[in-house]
Protein backbone atom coordinates (compact mmCIF):
# COMPACT_ATOMS: atom_id res chain seq x y z
CA UNK A 1 0.00 0.00 0.00
CA UNK A 2 1.49 3.41 -0.97
CA UNK A 3 0.77 6.78 0.59
CA UNK A 4 -0.95 9.32 -1.70
CA UNK A 5 1.09 12.07 -3.26
CA UNK A 6 0.84 15.54 -1.76
CA UNK A 7 -2.00 17.33 -3.53
CA UNK A 8 -2.77 21.04 -3.73
CA UNK A 9 -5.88 22.34 -1.92
CA UNK A 10 -8.78 24.10 -3.54
CA UNK A 11 -9.09 27.87 -3.33
CA UNK A 12 -11.16 27.96 -0.14
CA UNK A 13 -9.61 29.71 2.85
CA UNK A 14 -7.71 27.42 5.18
CA UNK A 15 -9.95 28.05 8.20
CA UNK A 16 -13.07 27.12 6.13
CA UNK A 17 -11.71 23.67 5.23
CA UNK A 18 -12.74 20.72 7.42
CA UNK A 19 -10.00 19.12 9.48
CA UNK A 20 -10.32 15.66 7.97
CA UNK A 21 -8.23 12.49 8.21
CA UNK A 22 -8.29 9.68 5.67
CA UNK A 23 -7.69 6.09 6.86
CA UNK A 24 -6.79 2.95 4.93
CA UNK A 25 -6.29 -0.46 6.58
CA UNK A 26 -4.34 -3.33 5.01
CA UNK A 27 -6.56 -6.40 4.61
CA UNK A 28 -3.86 -8.65 6.05
CA UNK A 29 -4.10 -6.74 9.36
CA UNK A 30 -7.59 -8.13 10.06
CA UNK A 31 -5.87 -11.17 11.57
CA UNK A 32 -4.32 -8.94 14.22
CA UNK A 33 -7.21 -6.68 15.31
CA UNK A 34 -10.88 -5.95 14.66
CA UNK A 35 -10.76 -3.39 11.86
CA UNK A 36 -14.43 -2.42 12.19
CA UNK A 37 -13.86 -1.60 15.86
CA UNK A 38 -10.96 0.73 15.06
CA UNK A 39 -13.05 3.24 13.08
CA UNK A 40 -15.42 4.50 15.86
CA UNK A 41 -12.60 4.56 18.39
CA UNK A 42 -10.42 6.58 16.02
CA UNK A 43 -13.27 9.03 15.37
CA UNK A 44 -13.59 9.62 19.11
CA UNK A 45 -9.84 10.16 19.62
CA UNK A 46 -9.63 12.49 16.60
CA UNK A 47 -12.59 14.55 17.86
CA UNK A 48 -10.59 15.40 20.97
CA UNK A 49 -7.96 16.84 18.62
CA UNK A 50 -10.52 18.98 16.80
CA UNK A 51 -10.76 16.73 13.70
CA UNK A 52 -14.33 16.83 12.37
CA UNK A 53 -14.31 13.97 9.90
CA UNK A 54 -12.74 10.58 9.23
CA UNK A 55 -13.00 9.03 5.79
CA UNK A 56 -12.20 5.42 4.89
CA UNK A 57 -10.10 4.57 1.85
CA UNK A 58 -10.28 1.26 0.00
CA UNK A 59 -6.97 -0.68 0.05
CA UNK A 60 -5.33 -0.76 -3.37
CA UNK A 61 -7.23 2.33 -4.57
CA UNK A 62 -6.36 4.85 -1.88
CA UNK A 63 -6.03 7.87 -4.14
CA UNK A 64 -9.44 7.49 -5.81
CA UNK A 65 -11.32 7.23 -2.53
CA UNK A 66 -9.39 9.98 -0.74
CA UNK A 67 -11.31 13.14 0.20
CA UNK A 68 -10.39 16.36 -1.55
CA UNK A 69 -9.56 18.27 1.61
CA UNK A 70 -8.00 15.69 3.92
CA UNK A 71 -5.12 17.08 5.99
CA UNK A 72 -3.62 13.69 6.79
CA UNK A 73 -3.61 10.28 5.11
CA UNK A 74 -3.04 7.34 7.47
CA UNK A 75 -2.32 3.78 6.40
CA UNK A 76 -2.16 0.75 8.68
CA UNK A 77 -0.08 -2.02 7.07
CA UNK A 78 1.26 -5.37 8.24
CA UNK A 79 4.75 -6.01 9.59
CA UNK A 80 6.56 -9.21 10.60
CA UNK A 81 6.16 -10.82 14.03
CA UNK A 82 2.61 -9.67 14.73
CA UNK A 83 3.51 -6.06 14.12
CA UNK A 84 2.01 -3.09 12.32
CA UNK A 85 3.41 -0.03 10.58
CA UNK A 86 1.49 3.24 10.87
CA UNK A 87 2.26 5.49 7.90
CA UNK A 88 1.34 9.17 7.83
CA UNK A 89 1.28 11.50 4.82
CA UNK A 90 0.75 14.94 6.38
CA UNK A 91 -0.30 17.72 4.02
CA UNK A 92 -0.05 20.36 6.74
CA UNK A 93 3.70 19.85 7.25
CA UNK A 94 4.37 18.21 3.85
CA UNK A 95 6.12 15.33 5.57
CA UNK A 96 5.80 11.57 5.64
CA UNK A 97 6.45 9.66 8.84
CA UNK A 98 5.88 6.14 10.03
CA UNK A 99 5.91 4.23 13.29
CA UNK A 100 6.32 0.54 13.97
CA UNK A 101 3.94 -0.92 16.51
CA UNK A 102 3.90 -4.38 18.06
CA UNK A 103 0.55 -5.71 19.27
CA UNK A 104 1.73 -9.19 20.29
CA UNK A 105 1.65 -8.26 24.00
CA UNK A 106 -1.63 -6.33 23.80
CA UNK A 107 -4.88 -8.21 24.56
CA UNK A 108 -6.97 -8.74 21.42
CA UNK A 109 -9.91 -6.69 22.73
CA UNK A 110 -7.63 -3.74 23.56
CA UNK A 111 -5.77 -3.61 20.25
CA UNK A 112 -8.19 -1.33 18.30
CA UNK A 113 -8.06 1.34 21.01
CA UNK A 114 -4.27 1.07 21.31
CA UNK A 115 -3.94 1.53 17.54
CA UNK A 116 -6.35 4.49 17.55
CA UNK A 117 -4.34 6.23 20.28
CA UNK A 118 -1.07 5.55 18.43
CA UNK A 119 -2.48 7.05 15.21
CA UNK A 120 -3.64 10.21 16.97
CA UNK A 121 -0.28 10.59 18.74
CA UNK A 122 1.48 10.32 15.37
CA UNK A 123 -0.76 12.99 13.85
CA UNK A 124 -0.54 15.28 16.87
CA UNK A 125 3.25 15.03 16.94
CA UNK A 126 3.43 16.03 13.29
CA UNK A 127 0.97 18.92 13.57
CA UNK A 128 2.63 20.26 16.72
CA UNK A 129 5.62 21.19 14.54
CA UNK A 130 3.45 23.93 13.05
CA UNK A 131 3.25 25.55 16.49
CA UNK A 132 6.77 24.92 17.78
CA UNK A 133 8.81 25.56 14.64
CA UNK A 134 6.63 27.33 12.06
CA UNK A 135 9.56 29.17 10.43
CA UNK A 136 10.83 26.08 8.62
CA UNK A 137 7.34 25.35 7.32
CA UNK A 138 6.45 28.87 6.19
CA UNK A 139 9.71 29.15 4.25
CA UNK A 140 8.18 27.04 1.50
CA UNK A 141 5.97 30.02 0.58
CA UNK A 142 2.74 27.97 0.69
CA UNK A 143 0.65 28.31 3.84
CA UNK A 144 -2.65 27.29 2.21
CA UNK A 145 -2.65 24.04 4.21
CA UNK A 146 -2.74 25.95 7.51
CA UNK A 147 -4.67 23.94 10.10
CA UNK A 148 -8.12 25.21 11.09
CA UNK A 149 -8.26 27.29 14.26
CA UNK A 150 -10.14 24.67 16.34
CA UNK A 151 -7.33 22.18 15.72
CA UNK A 152 -4.64 24.77 16.49
CA UNK A 153 -6.38 25.64 19.78
CA UNK A 154 -6.54 21.97 20.81
CA UNK A 155 -2.86 21.49 19.94
CA UNK A 156 -1.86 24.55 21.96
CA UNK A 157 -3.86 23.27 24.93
CA UNK A 158 -2.22 19.82 24.73
CA UNK A 159 1.22 21.42 24.40
CA UNK A 160 0.61 23.66 27.44
CA UNK A 161 -0.49 20.64 29.48
CA UNK A 162 2.68 18.76 28.51
CA UNK A 163 4.89 21.70 29.49
CA UNK A 164 3.06 22.07 32.81
CA UNK A 165 3.88 18.46 33.65
CA UNK A 166 7.57 19.00 32.84
CA UNK A 167 7.79 22.27 34.83
CA UNK A 168 5.73 21.94 38.04
CA UNK A 169 4.83 24.98 40.10
CA UNK A 170 7.38 24.20 42.82
CA UNK A 171 10.31 24.28 40.34
CA UNK A 172 13.12 26.73 41.17
CA UNK A 173 12.64 30.24 39.81
CA UNK A 174 16.27 30.47 38.75
CA UNK A 175 17.25 29.74 35.16
CA UNK A 176 20.14 27.71 36.56
CA UNK A 177 19.23 24.01 36.93
CA UNK A 178 18.60 22.97 40.52
CA UNK A 179 21.50 20.50 40.72
CA UNK A 180 24.14 22.58 38.93
CA UNK A 181 25.77 23.67 42.19
CA UNK A 182 25.33 20.34 43.99
CA UNK A 183 29.15 20.22 44.04
CA UNK A 184 31.33 23.28 43.66
CA UNK A 185 34.66 24.82 44.59
CA UNK A 186 34.96 28.19 46.30
CA UNK A 187 37.63 30.89 46.28
CA UNK A 188 37.17 33.87 48.57
CA UNK A 189 38.97 36.86 49.99
CA UNK A 190 38.58 36.78 53.79
CA UNK A 191 39.13 39.20 56.63
CA UNK A 192 39.06 38.05 60.26
CA UNK A 193 39.02 40.08 63.47
CA UNK A 194 39.73 39.38 67.14
CA UNK A 195 38.01 42.26 68.97
CA UNK A 196 39.59 41.48 72.37
CA UNK A 197 43.08 42.18 71.00
CA UNK A 198 42.16 44.68 68.26
CA UNK A 199 43.73 42.22 65.84
CA UNK A 200 42.72 41.93 62.18
CA UNK A 201 43.90 39.54 59.46
CA UNK A 202 43.49 39.39 55.69
CA UNK A 203 43.97 36.52 53.25
CA UNK A 204 42.33 33.86 51.12
CA UNK A 205 40.01 30.92 51.63
CA UNK A 206 39.77 27.87 49.35
CA UNK A 207 36.75 25.62 49.86
CA UNK A 208 34.65 22.75 48.58
CA UNK A 209 30.93 22.23 49.13
CA UNK A 210 28.72 19.21 48.36
CA UNK A 211 24.99 18.72 48.79
CA UNK A 212 24.20 15.73 51.00
CA UNK A 213 20.47 15.54 50.31
CA UNK A 214 17.51 17.61 49.09
CA UNK A 215 14.63 16.23 51.17
CA UNK A 216 13.21 16.71 53.70
CA UNK A 217 15.74 19.48 54.47
CA UNK A 218 18.56 20.35 52.04
CA UNK A 219 21.91 19.75 53.77
CA UNK A 220 25.38 20.74 52.55
CA UNK A 221 28.83 19.78 53.80
CA UNK A 222 31.58 22.38 53.40
CA UNK A 223 35.34 22.06 53.80
CA UNK A 224 37.80 24.94 53.54
CA UNK A 225 41.38 26.01 54.15
CA UNK A 226 42.11 29.57 55.29
CA UNK A 227 45.49 31.35 55.16
CA UNK A 228 45.53 34.82 56.72
CA UNK A 229 48.26 37.29 57.67
CA UNK A 230 48.24 40.48 59.69
CA UNK A 231 50.47 42.94 61.52
CA UNK A 232 50.54 45.65 64.17
CA UNK A 233 52.96 47.97 65.96
CA UNK A 234 54.48 46.98 69.31
CA UNK A 235 54.70 50.04 71.54
CA UNK A 236 55.65 51.03 75.04
CA UNK A 237 55.68 54.36 76.87
CA UNK A 238 58.46 55.67 74.68
CA UNK A 239 56.82 54.83 71.38
CA UNK A 240 57.26 52.10 68.81
CA UNK A 241 59.65 49.36 69.84
CA UNK A 242 58.91 46.77 67.16
CA UNK A 243 56.34 45.07 65.04
CA UNK A 244 53.99 42.14 65.50
CA UNK A 245 53.20 39.62 62.74
CA UNK A 246 50.24 37.24 62.85
CA UNK A 247 49.85 34.00 60.89
CA UNK A 248 46.58 32.03 60.75
CA UNK A 249 46.40 28.69 58.94
CA UNK A 250 43.23 26.71 59.62
CA UNK A 251 40.73 24.29 58.10
CA UNK A 252 37.01 24.12 58.77
CA UNK A 253 34.20 21.60 58.60
CA UNK A 254 30.71 23.07 58.27
CA UNK A 255 27.28 21.45 58.07
CA UNK A 256 24.68 23.80 56.61
CA UNK A 257 20.97 23.96 56.03
CA UNK A 258 20.41 25.33 52.53
CA UNK A 259 17.42 27.08 50.97
CA UNK A 260 15.97 25.63 47.75
CA UNK A 261 15.81 28.89 45.81
CA UNK A 262 18.54 30.98 44.24
CA UNK A 263 19.98 33.19 45.62
CA UNK A 264 20.70 30.35 48.06
CA UNK A 265 21.26 30.88 51.76
CA UNK A 266 23.17 28.36 53.89
CA UNK A 267 23.40 28.52 57.69
CA UNK A 268 24.82 26.08 60.23
CA UNK A 269 27.51 25.21 62.77
CA UNK A 270 31.22 25.47 62.05
CA UNK A 271 34.28 23.73 63.55
CA UNK A 272 37.68 25.21 62.73
CA UNK A 273 41.14 23.95 63.69
CA UNK A 274 44.74 24.61 62.64
CA UNK A 275 47.88 26.56 63.56
CA UNK A 276 48.50 30.11 64.68
CA UNK A 277 51.61 32.19 65.31
CA UNK A 278 52.25 35.60 66.83
CA UNK A 279 55.85 36.77 66.35
CA UNK A 280 57.78 39.91 67.19
CA UNK A 281 60.30 41.86 65.14
CA UNK A 282 62.05 43.87 67.86
CA UNK A 283 63.70 47.18 67.06
CA UNK A 284 65.27 47.60 70.50
CA UNK A 285 67.32 45.18 72.54
CA UNK A 286 65.25 45.94 75.61
CA UNK A 287 62.19 44.27 74.14
CA UNK A 288 61.57 41.03 76.03
CA UNK A 289 58.30 39.93 74.47
CA UNK A 290 58.27 36.24 73.51
CA UNK A 291 56.82 34.77 70.32
CA UNK A 292 53.75 32.54 70.62
CA UNK A 293 52.93 29.45 68.56
CA UNK A 294 49.97 27.23 69.24
CA UNK A 295 47.37 24.87 67.86
CA UNK A 296 44.07 26.59 67.19
CA UNK A 297 40.47 25.41 67.50
CA UNK A 298 37.20 27.32 67.40
CA UNK A 299 33.49 26.55 67.41
CA UNK A 300 30.85 28.80 65.95
CA UNK A 301 28.25 29.37 63.28
CA UNK A 302 28.30 30.59 59.69
CA UNK A 303 25.98 32.05 57.09
CA UNK A 304 26.62 32.18 53.35
CA UNK A 305 24.66 33.74 50.52
CA UNK A 306 25.14 32.39 46.97
CA UNK A 307 23.92 34.33 43.92
CA UNK A 308 23.97 32.32 40.67
CA UNK A 309 25.52 34.29 37.81
CA UNK A 310 25.53 31.56 35.13
CA UNK A 311 25.30 27.80 34.79
CA UNK A 312 28.77 27.36 36.33
CA UNK A 313 29.62 30.52 38.25
CA UNK A 314 28.12 32.15 41.33
CA UNK A 315 28.96 34.99 43.68
CA UNK A 316 29.48 34.31 47.40
CA UNK A 317 29.09 36.48 50.50
CA UNK A 318 29.78 34.84 53.85
CA UNK A 319 30.07 35.55 57.58
CA UNK A 320 31.38 33.46 60.48
CA UNK A 321 31.12 34.06 64.22
CA UNK A 322 33.08 31.85 66.63
CA UNK A 323 34.95 31.47 69.89
CA UNK A 324 38.52 30.20 70.21
CA UNK A 325 38.61 27.07 72.35
CA UNK A 326 42.37 26.93 71.79
CA UNK A 327 44.17 30.12 70.90
CA UNK A 328 47.51 31.85 71.12
CA UNK A 329 48.52 35.20 72.57
CA UNK A 330 51.62 37.37 72.85
CA UNK A 331 52.68 38.00 76.47
CA UNK A 332 54.53 41.01 77.91
CA UNK A 333 55.09 40.98 81.66
CA UNK A 334 52.48 38.22 81.86
CA UNK A 335 49.96 40.46 80.13
CA UNK A 336 48.47 39.59 76.75
CA UNK A 337 49.26 42.41 74.38
CA UNK A 338 48.20 40.71 71.13
CA UNK A 339 46.81 37.38 70.08
CA UNK A 340 44.51 35.06 68.20
CA UNK A 341 42.11 34.12 70.97
CA UNK A 342 38.68 34.73 72.52
CA UNK A 343 35.89 35.80 70.16
CA UNK A 344 36.49 35.96 66.39
CA UNK A 345 34.48 37.28 63.48
CA UNK A 346 35.12 36.80 59.74
CA UNK A 347 33.71 38.20 56.51
CA UNK A 348 34.38 36.78 53.04
CA UNK A 349 33.50 37.59 49.45
CA UNK A 350 34.29 35.37 46.49
CA UNK A 351 33.06 33.12 43.76
CA UNK A 352 31.95 29.50 43.29
CA UNK A 353 32.77 27.21 40.34
CA UNK A 354 30.36 24.32 39.76
CA UNK A 355 31.60 21.03 38.28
Amino acid sequence: MTAPAFAQPASEAADELPAEVSLAQDTCAKELYAQDALVPLLRMELAALGVRALSIRVPGDAGAAAPAFAFAYVSVVCAPNHGLVLRLADLATKKRTEREMSVADVPTQARPRAIAIAIVELIESSWTELLTSPASLVSSGDDSWQLPMPVQERLRAHLADALAVRAPFDAPTSSVPADTFARHAQLSMTTRAFPTHSTSLLGARLGYEARLNRRPVPLVLSLDAELLRGGADLQDATGRVGGIAFTWLTSAVRLGFQSRASPGLSVGPSLRFGYGAVSVQAERASVSVRDAHHALASVGAYAELRVDLSRRFAGLLGAELGYMVWGTALLADRTRVAGLSDATFALSIGTAFAF
